[in-house]
């Protein structure tokens, strides 16, 4: 499992987790309800293949990125 600790939201909205292969491919998709301050969650990445992936973390009001290294 990796920790997913660097995205805060700044205020009370729902949230939807993405992570996409480098070819663009959706590997891993959650919608989650209400969520406020430090997002924390827990994927389980030990059956994707080792390599580079963006993780999308979409709010009401924003869109952060992050790359994500499977080792």
């Amino acid at each position: 499992h990796r920790d997913l600790h660097s995205f805060p939201t700044r205020r009370s909205s729902d949230l939807k987790l993405n992570i996409y292969s480098m070819s663009g491919k959706y590997v891993y998709a959650r919608r989650f309800g209400k969520q406020q301050g430090q997002f924390v969650h827990n994927v389980d990445v030990s059956k994707m293949p080792k390599g580079f992936y963006s993780l999308e973390l979409l709010t009401d009001k924003e869109t952060i990125r992050r790359k994500l290294i499977i080792e």
